[in-house]
């Protein structure tokens, strides 16, 4: 049972809802012309200490002069909606958390495969020129040692890179 006062009942409110629906309350009390609906969902203390929410609908029924006499309408327990609504909002967080994760992730793994390819073509790169260069250059000793040395430091940071990646 909950009191037909106002005083009795403003004192149940939420402390975060009450300006809120007294003002609505007001506005709509306040309205002579009845256009001005007062339609609020709030949370309500329960004789246990607790709050649950409540929607509560309502028109002014008025005097000849058009001044609000009282307030008639429903009052309905919305609570079960409400926790119900909290748990979609949740999850609908969480979900949206485990997408900006994934997306965080695809770009990590592209940035990271376009750094490898880089990273790995360039001493590729080295070692089939080089190797191409010794080839053109066979009957010249030095300039194939000289290729023959950087094929060796090419191959080797090639390894260390091969290496790198599947110690990940």
């Amino acid at each position: 049972d909950f009191p037909n006062e106002i005083s009795s009942w403003e004192k149940l409110l939420h402390p975060e809802d009450h300006d809120r629906v007294l003002a609505a309350l007001h506005a709509a009390a306040a309205d002579e012309t009845g256009t001005v609906k007062y339609e609020v969902e709030y949370r309500v203390k329960m004789p246990d200490g607790s709050y649950q929410w409540f929607r509560d609908s309502a028109e002014a029924s008025r005097r000849l002069n058009g001044t609000a006499r009282r307030m008639v309408g429903i009052f309905v327990n919305v609570d079960k909606r409400k926790q119900a609504e909290a748990v979609a909002e949740q999850a609908s967080s969480a979900l949206k958390d485990a997408y900006d994760a994934a997306n965080r992730a695809n770009r990590a793994k592209t940035e990271f495969l376009s750094n490898m390819s880089h990273d790995i073509r360039t001493p590729m790169n080295a070692i089939v020129g080089m190797t191409a260069i010794a080839h053109a250059n066979i009957g010249n000793q030095e300039r194939v040692v000289d290729c023959l040395g950087k094929i060796t430091q090419a191959s080797r940071h090639l390894l260390a890179l091969v290496n790198e990646v599947l110690d990940m």
